[in-house]
């Protein structure tokens, strides 16, 4: 009885499973290449402040942010994948759908 429990609480989880993933957003070459350029963007921002900070230097404003709105699409990055080391990170990209996605490759 109880093997049978779990067999079909398995089931009923794959169903669900493939329904989520059937309604999951596509994610094209395109705009995973957009995706690529914006973390490059804001990884060569972070190094460019912690190069400022280390030299003495006070850090630049954060005039830029309101340029790095995200373009309309089907784009979803999440951007909690950040280095932890040096300032804290001034992205104020928005996402347009809140639906996680893979997380962003990591430069190390």
């Amino acid at each position: 009885a109880k093997k049978q429990k779990f067999m079909e609480a398995g089931d009923s989880f794959q169903g669900e499973l493939k329904k989520v993933k059937a309604m999951a957003p596509k994610l094209d070459e395109i705009s995973f290449a957009a995706m690529v350029e914006r973390q490059k963007e804001i990884l060569r921002r972070e190094a460019e402040e912690r190069q400022r900070t280390a030299q003495g230097l006070p850090p630049r404003p954060s005039s830029t942010s309101s340029s790095q709105a995200a373009p309309p699409g089907n784009q979803t990055v999440r951007e909690d994948g950040n280095e932890a080391a040096g300032p804290a990170p001034q992205n104020t990209a928005t996402p347009v759908d809140a639906a996680p996605s893979p997380a962003p490759m990591q430069v190390s």
